[in-house]
């Protein structure tokens, strides 16, 4: 009696290429010749476009890695993929598509943009993120939990087969088991894959992320799948140390797979190292919430690019592309299905703060508080709406504010929860310098006003500095309104002396306090000494005014949908990609 691992399927996976076509063609011939047939051969880094003259033996699906891909792909070509050359294809920006056998494959192009993506296995700086014009970012990624999303409503969807990226998905909060030999300069990898990991559940994470090894990590156990997942490392073609560049798979697809041959194959795996996402166990773990399908289809953008490999639905079922699909593009984020977006990025684990010297006021608050209650603000809580978060550093965050005053309206916060600027240590005062400069820069022409409110509470105060664009020259303009609002407050402010840090202030340990910071450099401060009050909006109130948008003082009254506050996010990430710090040169 035969049983459903009889059904094989045999996929070459290939490293980078380097421009050994000629190499390529006669390794496949003759591995297709003497092993084969196999259905096809992925490659994990570019290939440049072939004229013609060599045509593979089996079709060969590539993605592209790093800068160079941009020089190889056609931009048209970047989202929804092409024919290359004969029997050389671009798989596209992301998604899943089908092969004539059935197996899936899981694609991602590109190198994440991220400052603590940019760094090898040894720790050690790489390139700068601007150097990349081909990358990913959240909405790749969120859009890759969708098509996820939609094949799990489907209906039967155990996982892909193979997820081929041309990074190494290590994350923070992962034991990477002893890296493998080789210069750390020249790897590629990523905190950035975990959520992708527990949503696609591939069997098979195949990369050429470090080009002068070759490397097997022992088998993970999955989230929400019995099988495990493996993931191979694959060599550069042709590399000076004779690393294993081709690795033959020969697989059972995993929807033919038994629950017992699968739960059987994840037996012995090593527990899930990755992050886990209470908003994924709601729509792929036990008692997921249902999906509709109707909707899902309904909400398909229009407007999107159709994809090459296949037209509408959830994913394609193509031996060869043929030229385009008529449908919309599988991978644009259905409206209807509820939010995914997660922080693909989990914070560092961070080592015990170290013990502070005896001086002035800074020991009041050196370490982190717990809240005594529920924190918006506190990126491991439950309660931050990961749909707002903007960009992730070592020490800080940036986020959208709920209900923003204007375009641009941003918030810089600690990581951890700390009620007060003032009671921030130097580094986390360094990275939020690093922040703001970044998001002036992102800004121009116009120029910022940042204020910090700092109330004292009974523990679920979390500090946090707002940050809203202004015309260029307001400075003096807004001190005087903030004056003027003062006085009527019955309060007054005082310049800060240069030099001078928010810390080392008389009486902002004791008491509430009203931090403003302005484009031309002054600093003023309030505190609002033995019992004074003023209203919550009062900042806000002013430089709303300022902006002739009084109405707009309540955050309350500016409240948008979830989609709204999203497409809102999506725009600030792209206009502040550009200038996102690295933090390398934080002091």
């Amino acid at each position: 009696m035969s049983s459903s691992t009889d059904i094989k399927v045999k996929v070459l996976v290939v490293g980078d290429v380097d421009g050994k076509y000629k190499t390529l063609h006669k390794k496949l011939t003759k591995i297709n010749a003497k092993y084969g047939p196999f259905e096809a051969a992925l490659v994990c880094a570019p290939c440049p476009v072939l004229d013609g003259s060599i045509i593979f033996p089996i079709p060969v699906y590539i993605v592209a890695a790093d800068d160079s891909g941009a020089d190889y792909v056609p931009q048209e070509m970047w989202a929804a993929g092409g024919e290359l050359a004969p029997n050389l294809f671009f798989l596209g920006s992301h998604g899943v598509v089908s092969l004539a056998s059935g197996l899936r494959i899981a694609y991602l192009s590109g190198l994440h943009r991220s400052p603590q993506a940019f760094h090898g296995l040894d720790g050690a700086p790489l390139r700068k993120p601007d150097a990349y014009p081909s990358y990913y970012q959240v909405p790749q990624l969120d859009a890759l939990l969708m098509t996820a999303a939609r094949l799990q409503a489907s209906g039967g969807f155990p996982g892909v087969d193979m997820l081929i990226a041309p990074e190494w998905p290590i994350n923070y909060a992962v034991d990477a088991q002893a890296p493998p030999p080789g210069p750390g300069s020249a790897t590629r990898v990523t905190p950035a894959l975990s959520g992708v990991l527990a949503a696609l559940r591939p069997r098979y994470v195949v990369s050429g992320g470090v080009p002068g090894a070759f490397f097997e990590a022992p088998p993970v156990a999955n989230v929400y799948a019995p099988h495990a997942t493996r993931f191979v490392g694959v060599a550069a073609l042709g590399n000076k140390g004779k690393a294993q560049a081709l690795y033959a798979l020969n697989v059972t697809p995993v929807k033919a797979l038994t629950m017992a041959e699968a739960a059987a194959e994840g037996g012995a795996a090593r527990p899930w190292p990755h992050a886990r996402y209470p908003q994924l166990d709601a729509v792929f773990g036990p008692g997921a919430r249902p999906i509709n399908l109707a909707a899902v289809a309904a909400s398909q953008e229009a407007s999107a690019p159709a994809s090459f490999f296949f037209g509408g639905g959830s994913e394609g079922k193509r031996t060869k592309p043929n030229g385009g699909g008529s449908g919309g593009n599988p991978n644009a984020i259905p409206t209807a299905v509820p939010s995914l977006r997660i922080m693909h990025i989990p914070p560092p684990p961070r080592a015990p703060a170290p013990a502070a010297p005896v001086q002035k006021r800074r020991v009041r608050s050196r370490a982190p508080r717990a809240p005594s209650r529920p924190c918006w603000f506190c990126l491991s809580s439950p309660q931050v709406e990961q749909h707002l978060v903007a960009s992730v550093g070592t020490e800080c965050y940036l986020a959208l504010p709920k209900g923003g005053l204007s375009p641009g309206h941003v918030l810089v916060l600690p990581i951890e929860h700390y009620p007060s600027g003032a009671g921030l240590p130097a580094t986390v005062l360094s990275e939020m310098g690093v922040y703001k400069k970044a998001l002036a820069a992102a800004a121009a022409p116009e120029e910022l006003v940042m204020w910090e409110r700092h109330l004292i509470t009974k523990g679920t105060s979390h500090t946090h500095t707002q940050v809203v664009p202004v015309a260029t020259g307001s400075a003096a303009k807004l001190r005087a309104a903030f004056a003027a609002a003062a006085a009527a407050e019955g309060i007054a402010f005082t310049p800060v002396p240069d030099g001078t840090a928010l810390p080392d202030i008389d009486g902002v340990h004791e008491w509430p306090y009203i931090f403003v910071e302005y484009a031309d450099g002054v600093r003023e401060i309030c505190v609002l000494r033995d019992g004074v009050r003023v209203g919550l909006t009062f900042c806000r109130g002013v430089v709303a005014a300022h902006l002739g948008m009084p109405e707009r003082t309540s955050w309350k009254e500016c409240v948008v949908g979830e989609q709204d506050e999203t497409q809102l996010a999506e725009q600030f990430i792209a206009r502040f990609a550009p200038h996102e710090p690295t933090f390398e040169d934080a002091e």
